[in-house]
């Protein structure tokens, strides 16, 4: 007896879940058994929630829980507007199956609590979430998280944290806080994008997969989760296509050996002199810079407070590592691609296991302080561009400078000093160093007889005349 109630539980159960049915919310804010027209129903738990046709805004007075999610089909221009004093809580998965076209806007004084927005961590189908309310919860949401989330104009959202897909989107004036964990954007579908007089804030660290930034981003502090090299060690990291515009600023405050700062993929910069700063020195892990503007970035100026970076640093005077393999203590080979196009000053490039640096010049002047092996291997420059007066080297000897290899633009052709280039002493920005120039240098004495000869010459004109 015992086995067959048993059995006829399990399977009222399951039928019962098999049979959950989708309740719709209608204009006037009562229940209907179908998306349009249809019954008046009641709404319990186990049911879906959809919108009736024609349904764009849902009042939300009081406390209402949404038992088991939003139905992903008609959930789309809704606007869910949260009284004063009222909250909004999803008990569960607030879109069981997610769409693309799935889209729902919170607003109102009340609050919102969320468990999960969606079954995905990862996912390119992202559905849209948008927070035009001021909003402050305690929710880490460490996975489930495949979503576009729009902060709208001038309201702040703050939670634990994001770990995952989502993709995250600041308007004008608009604020974001991590206030429990790691910002970690990455993924399928992961991105950030921030709007001029945006702010973003994390407590700890910030992995930014896909960004275009043109608000403020500041990166607190770094973690150590399973050893100093463990993957999920670092401050701040970059990977995808990252794009600082003209407004955008960053600040990492921290600064660690181990908790890294790294730079994956490509680095689109055309932020303002300085405006990128970063405590730990960048590592340069097979990436890509295209360098709009001039000197935007400072790496390696030590830890400071928010928007007291510390005074005289530079992208003149910054550090940076190539170190394909940031994680290892061991390092790996890097191979950075620097593309020039506005002059740039450097402090020091460190290069690790034969990195390779390579400079397209793009008529623009390259000013570097020193290039040095941290291992004894070879330091390799790959040379595109290369002219008269456009890379200058201020604090090296031209010995040192003669153990650098360079070669040509894609690195077949191993360049050969007093044939393909000449080091020429020289003076860029009241620095003395070198030139790597392609002109032959005119040898002192020449120099000082067509200057003689110049001169006898406008004296024997002045005669005549």
């Amino acid at each position: 007896m015992k086995r067959l109630f048993s059995i006829l539980s399990g399977f009222l159960s399951l039928s019962a879940s098999s049979f959950a049915a989708t309740v719709y919310v209608g204009a006037d804010g009562k229940y209907y058994d179908a998306v349009s027209g249809g019954s008046e129903t009641t709404y319990v738990d186990g049911d879906l929630l959809g919108f009736q046709t024609g349904v764009t805004t849902w009042n939300v007075s009081s406390n209402f829980t949404v038992f088991d999610g939003l139905d992903y089909s008609t959930t789309s221009g809704i606007t869910a507007n949260i009284a004063s004093g009222a909250t909004l809580t999803f008990a569960t998965t607030m879109f069981p199956t997610a769409s693309s076209s799935s889209n729902i806007t919170f607003s109102g004084a009340g609050s919102l609590a969320v468990s999960a927005f969606v079954p995905a961590t990862y996912s390119a189908i992202h559905p849209t979430i948008t927070i035009d309310m001021d909003l402050t919860v305690s929710t880490s949401y460490s996975s489930y998280s495949a979503i576009n989330l729009i902060v709208t104009e001038g309201h702040t959202y703050k939670n634990a944290r994001f770990s995952g897909g989502v993709y995250l989107e600041l308007e004008s004036n608009a604020k974001y806080y991590a206030t429990g964990s790691t910002l970690n954007i990455q993924g399928s579908g992961a991105g950030l994008l921030t709007a001029s007089g945006s702010y973003l804030n994390t407590i700890i660290n910030m992995r930014m997969t896909n960004g275009n930034v043109s608000g403020k981003v500041v990166v607190q502090g770094g973690r150590t989760v399973t050893s100093d090299y463990g993957g999920d060690t670092y401050s701040m990291e970059l990977t995808g296509v990252n794009t600082f515009n003209a407004s955008a600023e960053v600040q990492q405050l921290k600064a660690d050996t181990y908790q890294r700062t790294t730079f994956y993929g490509t680095v689109n910069s055309y932020a303002g002199t300085s405006k990128l700063a970063f405590a730990n020195v960048v590592q340069l892990a097979n990436a890509t810079l295209n360098l709009h503007t001039t000197d935007a970035i400072i790496s390696g100026c030590g830890q400071f407070t928010e928007d007291n970076v510390p005074v005289g640093s530079s992208q003149s005077n910054s550090t940076f590592i190539l170190n394909g393999t940031p994680t290892s203590s061991s390092g790996g080979k890097s191979t950075v691609t620097m593309n020039l196009f506005a002059d740039q000053n450097f402090g020091e490039f460190q290069f690790m296991l034969d990195s390779v640096l390579k400079l397209a010049f793009n008529e623009s002047v390259l000013n570097v302080g020193d290039f040095v092996t941290v291992d004894s291997t070879t330091i390799n420059l790959f040379l595109n561009g290369l002219g008269e007066q456009n890379f200058f080297i201020n604090n090296m000897t031209e010995s040192e400078i003669d153990d650098l290899k360079l070669y040509n633009a894609d690195g077949t052709t191993l360049l050969v000093k007093d044939v393909d280039y000449y080091v020429v002493a020289g003076t860029y920005n009241s620095a003395d160093g070198y030139w790597i120039s392609t002109v032959v240098p005119e040898p002192a004495e020449w120099a000082a007889l067509f200057g003689a000869l110049a001169l006898g010459l406008a004296i024997y004109r002045k005669r005549n005349k």
